[in-house]
């Protein structure tokens, strides 16, 4: 896991409630519209495929 989505799951957890065009933001990412959304489903499917 990279530090950028260390942090993203940090601040979707914290300070943006669970809003993952805010917590995209917040880490940092270019294009938070998009890479929010896509890294929340991404990390979802992670975790279910375990």
């Amino acid at each position: 896991m990279t530090n950028k989505q260390q942090a993203f799951i940090n601040y979707y957890l914290g300070e943006s409630k669970m809003n993952a065009t805010d917590t995209a933001r917040c880490a940092g990412y270019k294009h938070p519209n998009k890479q929010g959304p896509e890294n929340l489903v991404l990390k979802l499917l992670n975790e279910w495929n375990k």
